[in-house]
């Protein structure tokens, strides 16, 4: 009951900060840009001088602003709160992404005003919130894995998986099909997150196999 009463309020913070309330989440977002190491990376970005690779740093600092704050309330829950309330954290996520039911209701009913491509053209936003979702599991997981003290265990098929995966999103976000990004940055993030969680599935106690007697000795051979 406590962790259904939580999981709503948290879900309903989520939704009412995502609605531009206090603009809380526009002033976090902004931290991790508005100091010097930020403004360090911003001129370093910029003295490449292609415009592909500042067209890419620009959507993914514009329109994926709200990754970094999903990535840390990930990582704080699962440091903070028990290994079975970890999760929790996901639902003011969830409530970030539900924002958009209100304006997908409101983009179904300007459909015969609208053209095809003004819809269209908020998928790619949409897809972006969305990746907060697994973004967030990512921070869980990290978390976890800093708890448990345990380095990720690289196996050549996943690490294939993932190569191939951050470079489509590279690919996507550097040599031209900018709508490919949002759909990029959703699937890496979830492959590597779905991936971390796995590896902090860890079977705590002693094994079945080396179970211990009372009187002290090892079990019965």
């Amino acid at each position: 009951m406590k962790f259904t009463l939580a999981a709503i309020a948290l879900f309903s913070i989520g939704y009412y900060l995502r609605s531009g309330a206090f603009n809380i989440l526009e002033f976090l977002s902004s931290l991790p840009w508005d100091n010097p190491l930020g403004d360090a990376f911003h001129d370093a970005v910029l003295s490449f001088d292609d415009v592909r690779v500042t067209d890419f740093y620009a959507a993914m600092r514009m329109d994926f602003r709200f990754g970094i704050i999903s990535v840390l309330v990930g990582f704080l829950g699962a440091m903070i709160l028990p290994r079975r309330l970890d999760i929790l954290p996901w639902f003011f996520v969830l409530g970030i992404v539900a924002r958009w039911v209100p304006l997908t209701i409101e983009l179904i009913e300007m459909y015969p005003k609208a053209s095809a491509a003004d819809i269209v053209a908020h998928i790619p936003q949409f897809v972006f919130d969305v990746a907060l979702i697994p973004t967030c599991m990512l921070g869980t997981a990290m978390g976890r894995l800093v708890r448990l003290r345990r380095i990720p265990r690289w196996r050549i098929r996943s690490a294939g998986i993932l190569t191939a995966l951050l470079a489509l999103w590279l690919t996507a976000g550097i040599q031209g099909p900018t709508s490919l990004l949002p759909f990029a940055t959703c699937g890496l993030m979830g492959l590597l997150s779905t991936w971390l969680l796995i590896q902090t599935n860890v079977t705590v106690g002693p094994s079945p196999n080396h179970a211990v007697n009372p009187s002290g000795g090892s079990g019965p051979s």
